[in-house]
């Protein structure tokens, strides 16, 4: 919050989630880990939109933020450890390119749930590197589903 903030960076938050994701106390990393990434890549002053609701046996989730654009032959191993991105590189913004891959071993490994990413057309060209609008969205299974198993 203290960097979104310094850069004018606001969260808008809208959704009804009520259910519980199950899983190991470590949840926290999932959302530092996604707000953390939006608000590294995009520009000062453009908001982050959260989405969280409730469906028939999971919760969905979605952040989505401008970011640099990924390439369509980066999509595939955006979530490798160690990868970033041509035009997440040409940002400038520092990174390990581990982010990304904890938070899909987070999410998909531990909790049992599903990521995945969508980009729009381009919005803007920042110092030379194309930005679009990039959207992570989860499905997590909630506590329910996972006795149902």
């Amino acid at each position: 919050r203290v960097t979104a903030h310094k850069r004018g960076i606001d969260f808008e938050i809208s959704g009804s989630s009520n259910k519980t994701a199950y899983g190991p106390p470590i949840f926290d990393l999932v959302p530092y880990l996604l707000l953390d990434n939006a608000v590294k890549y995009s520009p000062d002053k453009f908001p982050v939109k959260i989405v969280c609701n409730d469906a028939a046996q999971s919760i969905f989730c979605a952040v989505t933020s401008r970011g640099p654009r990924i390439t369509d032959d980066e999509l595939p191993d955006i979530f490798s450890p160690g990868i970033r991105g041509e035009n997440a590189l040409k940002s400038k913004k520092e990174g390990s390119g581990l982010g990304l891959s904890v938070l899909k071993k987070v999410v998909c490994d531990v909790f049992g749930g599903r990521i995945s990413i969508h980009q729009s057309e381009d919005k803007a060209v920042i110092y030379g590197v194309p930005y679009c609008d990039v959207t992570f969205e989860l499905q997590l299974p909630t506590r329910s589903e996972i006795y149902r198993r």
